[in-house]
């Protein structure tokens, strides 16, 4: 299906988050993007478009905190950012424009794509729902660490310039 790119979306109801999305028009599915003040994150949704089913972390805004300070954002209701126990050198990429954000779906629509600046960053694969992100080093909480190998699976075909 190619690369979707998209223009600046805050969230009406928060200025401070930034929110894209993307349907499957086969799945119903809908990968979404959200940024706050704090992280950013991916979504995939079931097949009615509705209720997230797998999320991963794409990157912190912020500095990495403590695990403990991460836990107490989540104990609050939101999104934590990647505790530092967790980061790779890439985890922490500051706020960025939706313009820097792509998503694609695979072709045989079994996988989501998130690209950061033209480089393929995150991705979930739609039937084990398991999330792969540059953030990190190794699998955790958060999801799994980036696989060269899943990305080449769903999405050689893309070009990325």
């Amino acid at each position: 299906m190619g690369l979707q790119t998209f223009e600046e979306a805050p969230s009406d109801a928060n200025p401070d988050k930034k929110f894209v999305f993307l349907e499957n028009p086969t799945s119903g599915r809908v990968a979404i993007v959200e940024e706050d003040e704090k992280s950013c994150w991916l979504y995939l949704t079931d097949d009615d478009g509705e209720a997230p089913v797998v999320s991963v972390l794409l990157y912190n805004v912020v500095e990495c905190p403590t695990f403990e300070d991460s836990l107490a954002w989540q104990e609050q209701g939101q999104q934590p950012p990647l505790p530092n126990e967790y980061g790779s050198v890439d985890s922490i990429q500051g706020s960025k424009e939706t313009q820097s954000f792509q998503l694609a779906w695979s072709e045989t629509d079994e996988a989501v794509l998130f690209s950061l600046d033209g480089q393929p960053w995150a991705l979930i694969e739609i039937e084990e729902l398991l999330a792969y992100s540059r953030a990190f080093d190794e699998s955790c909480p958060f999801g799994n660490a980036w696989d060269q190998g899943a990305y080449l699976e769903y999405f050689a075909e893309l070009e990325f310039i």
